[in-house]
């Protein structure tokens, strides 16, 4: 790690927490596809499939997490709750090649007509199996690529960070706090796509824009281009302010995301 990475994790760091390495791509092989500011287009167009009362359910819980919040005095940081998730058959992502080529084929052809088919190319190599990809790159916080509401609660942090300019990596506890804080929230998403091959065609549709935001966030940082970081932040709140959630207002905490 980079004197410049270990000073920027050690100014938000709690003392008592070692940063998880994760939502970062220095296991991948270079080189990677280069962004900028007029090819960095942001395709998020799965969370029309999640349907208009699962956002509701995910607001709520951010409220009643805020509420909570509020109303206790606490000095210092609250504990990541135990993580108790049970990976029933409603919330499993199955891996059928089949369902992943037709993610692949969505996400790269949208991104071909946005960014031009060399960009859709570059990316569609480096990222190779999503599944695996995304495997790695959230393994460090206790998310897997078979359990849907882990695949939500990476979208929702890399959303959170992406639209709020955060260049430091998320603490362990804080995601799963996430996790446990959307359950039920997650467990609505699921049910309404009971269909597995829906449920996994979906989840890799969100794995596929996680990475991308990633990579993109690297690179902006990496290469000092805080433009490129703009562009990302302003697709992102509006993307989600759309659905009634706006990342701007919500912190991510020991307690999941509240209110600021």
């Amino acid at each position: 790690m980079s004197k410049h990475r270990r000073a920027i994790l050690s100014t938000v760091a709690l003392a008592s927490i070692v940063p998880a390495p994760g939502w970062a791509y220095s296991t991948m092989p270079p080189p990677a596809p280069v962004f900028s500011p007029n090819n960095a287009i942001i395709n998020i167009n799965t969370w029309g499939m999640i349907g208009s009362a699962q956002v509701a359910a995910t607001r709520n819980a951010i409220r009643q997490s805020s509420g909570q919040a509020a109303a206790a005095t606490v000095r210092q940081p609250a504990a990541a709750p135990a993580d108790t998730r049970s990976r029933t058959n409603s919330l499993r992502v199955a891996h059928d090649p089949a369902v992943t080529l037709q993610a692949r084929n969505a996400f790269i052809d949208g991104l071909a007509r946005n960014s031009g088919p060399a960009m859709a190319a570059a990316v569609d190599k480096y990222f190779g199996d999503i599944q695996g990809t995304y495997a790695r790159v959230a393994a460090p916080y206790g998310l897997r690529p078979d359990d849907f509401g882990d695949v939500m609660t990476g979208f929702l942090v890399v959303m959170w960070m992406s639209t709020n300019r955060q260049t430091a990596l998320p603490q362990r506890p804080q995601v799963l706090a996430l996790r446990q804080q959307m359950g039920d929230a997650f467990a609505a998403m699921a049910a309404r796509t009971p269909d597995a091959r829906q449920r996994q065609l979906l989840a890799d549709g969100l794995m596929y824009q996680t990475c991308q935001m990633i990579l993109i966030r690297e690179q902006a940082v990496a290469q000092s281009k805080p433009q490129l970081l703009g562009t990302m932040a302003d697709a992102t709140e509006q993307f989600m302010a759309r659905q009634g959630l706006s990342m701007r207002a919500l912190a991510l905490t020991n307690r999941g995301l509240v209110e600021r």
